[in-house]
């Protein structure tokens, strides 16, 4: 999971406009925003500073599955259901 990520955000997988058509955020369920496929999650201001949680660019599956990438850490998180991977 954490190879196709990484080929998405290098743009190998999508051409630059897609990719930027992707990340184009739309309020959903705070403090979650949803684009065409991924999903993006991001504390104001206050609240990111007190809890230290970073923005993300992610998508999550419905068997508990996710893949997270933390851009300010250049961090991949992936759990695929049985096996978990941080690169």
């Amino acid at each position: 999971m954490i190879v196709f990520l990484r080929a998405l955000k290098e743009g190998r997988l999508v051409r630059a406009e897609t990719l930027l058509r992707m990340r184009e955020w739309h309020r959903w369920q705070f403090p979650m925003q949803y684009g065409y496929g991924t999903m993006h999650f991001s504390l104001p201001s206050p609240l990111a500073g007190l809890t230290g949680l970073p923005a993300t660019w992610e998508h999550s599956g419905t068997s508990g599955s996710f893949l997270y990438y933390v851009p300010e850490r250049d961090l991949y998180i992936a759990e695929g259901g049985i096996v978990s991977t941080l690169l």
